[in-house]
């Protein structure tokens, strides 16, 4: 499946591809699961033909590929909107020199909640004087401004549609997976099986989101389906 980088702000959004791993943990596992399937098993409780859990995983990928292209297109037209953010004015009481972005409306709210309870716990316990007092919640007034600048933009990326995108892109990923590990663990009963469960996973690998650490491993993969990789 393909990736999809999420864009990086400047601080606490690292890059991350949150949709790259489909639990499937490394080669080896895969080559156990080849070697495996290999085997008949009167037990096994596969029901399906191998031809049919390949067209399932298919049309499985091409469902989330359609999901994922939707997501990419709002996030695209979003562009930095994608990602609030607010930084405080400076001048503050409170502010270090370097004074720190937020970027989610509660997070800020509740920053707020608990600046202003401590602020007036010291003003009723005497160890802040009225003027002082009166600065502080000055201030804290001027950061609610920033509560509702992230709210607008919180709400114009809800508008767009974005993140009833995202939710049907994991929805339509979670289909992907459960027809991605039938393939794998799905019991082959002939050579020309073996052929075509390979061939599907050099295929697919990448769509399904499995990146190879290693050139070996894809040309042992298709050296077990009869051809160069």
């Amino acid at each position: 499946m393909p990736n999809n980088p999420v864009r990086a702000t400047a601080e606490g959004m690292p890059v991350v591809n949150r949709r790259k791993a489909i639990a499937i943990s490394g080669f080896g596992a895969v080559l156990a699961t080849l070697a495996a399937s290999t085997i008949k098993s009167p037990a096994s409780p596969v029901t399906a033909s191998l031809e049919d859990a390949l067209a399932a995983c298919r049309s499985a990928e091409g469902a989330y590929s359609a999901c994922l292209a939707k997501e990419n297109a709002i996030a695209d037209a979003l562009g930095d909107a994608l990602f609030p953010e607010w930084t405080p004015p400076r001048g503050l009481i409170w502010l270090p020199h370097s004074p720190k972005a937020y970027r989610s409306s509660k997070e800020l709210a509740a920053f707020l909640v608990d600046k202003t309870a401590k602020v007036q716990k010291s003003f009723e316990e005497g160890m802040l004087a009225r003027p002082a007092y009166d600065r502080w919640v000055a201030d804290i007034q001027r950061c609610h401004e920033g509560v509702a600048s992230l709210r607008d933009q919180e709400a114009a990326i809800a508008a767009a549609g974005y993140h009833d995108a995202s939710e049907a892109a994991d929805e339509a990923l979670s289909v992907a997976t459960e027809a991605w590990e039938d393939v794998l663990a799905h019991p082959c009963a002939s050579f020309a099986e073996v052929q075509a469960k390979v061939d599907f996973v050099i295929l697919y690998a990448d769509k399904l989101g499995w990146s190879f650490e290693h050139e070996e491993a894809m040309q042992l993969l298709a050296s077990l389906a009869g051809r160069e990789a």
